[in-house]
């Protein structure tokens, strides 16, 4: 087999996509959720996203981060979302 490079040839690309907005990581108390809301047949490319994102805030921390997260889909009444949940983290003083 020998490898040959074809010039002009046309093919289909996938569209990238919208980016992800800035998720607010460190601002985000116990039992607050961020939204990102998506179309159907983007929910998995955006949750691999959001992953992603979330893996390098944690390998950004210095110190073991004091915010865990949990990173789902929703479905709500206004559509389908990427729901990020903060599962442990401080608690808001006004809810004490």
């Amino acid at each position: 087999m020998s490898l040959i490079i074809k010039s002009n040839v046309e093919m289909d690309v996938r569209s990238t996509g919208e980016p992800l907005p800035s998720i607010p990581w460190d601002q985000m108390f116990f039992k607050d959720a961020f939204d990102i809301p998506v179309e159907e047949q983007d929910i998995v490319r955006k949750l691999a996203a959001v992953r992603s994102a979330y893996k390098r805030y944690l390998l950004k921390q210095e110190d073991p981060p004091e915010r865990e997260f949990f990173i789902g889909q929703h479905s709500d009444e206004e559509g389908l979302v990427v729901r990020i949940y903060c599962k442990q983290g401080p608690i808001r003083e006004d809810n004490q």
